[in-house]
């Protein structure tokens, strides 16, 4: 079966020539496969987080535990997506985690931040719905590297606001 290159290639989102592994903020969106609506629902001004959106949040949290060099800052989990803001820190030259092999670190990018987050979640999603290699993410993610107090600052209130502009989101498929 032969593919159209044209119409299937994808062109990446990231910024040409920057290095993802750099310390600083990012501000990232990830949606779920088809923007299934499986992390819970969005009443009034509030997201009430479902299993499986409390299964995102308890990876999120986890994370500075797998890539010791990041700080998780603002997290909101909507219905079919999440907006997360990471920060890397300078990456230390050897683990301080128990058992660690000895070999200098380097530090991780945000796209091996974002599919660790992905895998992790998705694993804990499928085991309880009994769904192994069942989809729950869409193939890749958003990102804006954050540049300043005041822009770091505009995505924490972007976040923290999200859920009271669900009925107008463009990610809210039930309002097309």
């Amino acid at each position: 079966m032969s593919r159209d290159r044209d119409h299937h290639h994808r062109h990446s989102t990231r910024l040409r020539g920057y290095n993802y592994s750099q310390p600083g903020a990012y501000f990232i969106t990830v949606c779920t496969h088809r923007r299934v609506r499986m992390f819970g629902e969005v009443v009034g001004v509030e997201v009430r987080p479902s299993e499986a959106g409390r299964m995102v949040q308890s990876t999120w949290d986890d994370l500075p535990r797998h890539f010791p060099s990041i700080t998780v800052d603002a997290l909101v989990i909507m219905p079919n997506h999440v907006h997360g803001i990471i920060i890397l820190t300078e990456c230390p030259t050897t683990s301080t985690l128990p058992d660690a092999e000895t070999a200098p670190l380097r530090p991780p990018t945000v796209g091996e931040i974002v599919a660790h987050l992905k895998y992790k979640s998705a694993e804990l999603i499928n085991q309880a719905r009994a769904a192994p290699g069942g989809d729950v993410w869409q193939r890749n993610y958003n990102d804006r590297i954050i540049r300043g107090a005041a822009s770091l600052d505009a995505y924490r209130r972007y976040i923290a606001l999200n859920p009271a502009r669900w009925a107008d989101d463009d990610e809210n498929v039930k309002r097309r």
